[in-house]
């Protein structure tokens, strides 16, 4: 066979360990211990290695161990390759356990206005093998799919449609409520709108059967505040879509409350102002059964938690500051 074509030995991994751990020991005896092999196989293993590459490593006798120029100019080098090497072998195996796991997500459809984007893209960013299934609706059907294990988290407003029960709550939003009006709504004039000002004003809210908790808590709020407010009522089966109720309001036939975050995006002819005073509070829990502790599930929740957090701090350097978020 001509000089061209010849085969050059092959090095492998095992002995590049077992060139490290020597290394690291200079001791055949406490590194074959830490390898798991005899002394015999280990001399064998460096023997091999050194008449793979050509130069000795290793002075060693009866009584020492010690490494050569040329195996202290590799063994840095021989280090960070098996560093790498374990990294690729994790990362494998995390793939192969995930390859096919998907996390599902329940979210109600003012999410996607909201937070949802956010958090998804975030857990994407960080986990692009892992297959995310969203399902949109309220909580009264969010829940039972928890319960049946159909759903592995949902978010859901507080209070909930229904007692949560042994499932794990944890509130991620909390701000106060402010009011969704045309731009040539009277009290669109308002920077700021007084409580007493929606007197007899045209109030749109999901009807009572979506969320009872949520509606009597505004119920018991305008009555507190002495605000009898005109409930719209809607012929058939009522309005669950978000940007239905805005085609409502862009009319000028009825206001809403709704969270800042939900005026993100909306017409022109669409404006959100605060309420003066104390309001209801938007609040929003994420929710899932105290018996998935899957890691996939604890690091959506994760995610969950640091934009929380953020989110959070930037409100807060907002207000110290006099600005809006």
């Amino acid at each position: 066979m001509s000089e061209r074509f010849r085969l050059r030995p092959t090095i492998e991994l095992r002995q590049i360990r077992s060139f490290v751990t020597l290394a690291q020991e200079l001791n055949f005896h406490k590194a074959a211990e830490r390898l798991f092999i005899t002394q015999p196989s280990l001399s064998h293993q460096i023997a091999l290695l050194e008449a793979t590459i050509g130069v000795r490593l290793f002075q060693r006798d009866r009584k020492r161990v010690a490494l050569t120029d040329a195996g202290r100019a590799i063994l840095d080098d021989a280090q960070h390759l098996l560093a790498q090497l374990d990294m690729v072998i994790v990362k494998a195996r995390r793939i192969a356990a995930v390859d096919s796991a998907t996390l599902r997500v329940g979210f109600p459809e003012y999410a996607k206005r909201t937070f949802i984007p956010g958090i998804t893209a975030a857990f994407r960013s960080r986990h692009p093998e892992v297959k995310l299934t969203l399902t949109e609706g309220y909580s009264r059907a969010l829940l039972p799919e928890l319960r049946h294990g159909r759903l592995d988290v949902a978010f859901v407003r507080i209070p909930p449609a229904e007692d949560p029960g042994d499932l794990t709550v944890e509130q991620i939003i909390d701000e106060p409520h402010g009011l969704l009006l045309a731009a040539g709504h009277r009290l669109a004039a308002h920077s700021e709108v007084p409580v007493a000002a929606l007197a007899g004003e045209q109030l749109l809210l999901v009807e009572r059967p979506v969320n009872p908790a949520l509606y009597d808590r505004i119920s018991e709020w305008l009555q507190k505040n002495g605000v009898k407010p005109h409930f719209l009522k809607i012929d058939g089966p009522g309005i669950y879509s978000f940007d239905t109720m805005v085609m409502v309001i862009q009319s000028g036939e009825a206001i809403t409350l709704s969270a800042r975050a939900m005026a993100r995006g909306l017409p022109p002819d669409v404006v959100y102002r605060p309420i003066l005073g104390p309001a209801p509070r938007f609040q929003v829990a994420a929710v899932w059964s105290p018996t998935n502790v899957t890691p996939l599930l604890q690091e959506f929740l994760s995610v969950t938690r640091e934009l929380r957090d953020h989110d959070v701090a930037t409100a807060s350097a907002g207000a110290a500051t006099g600005r809006r978020p």
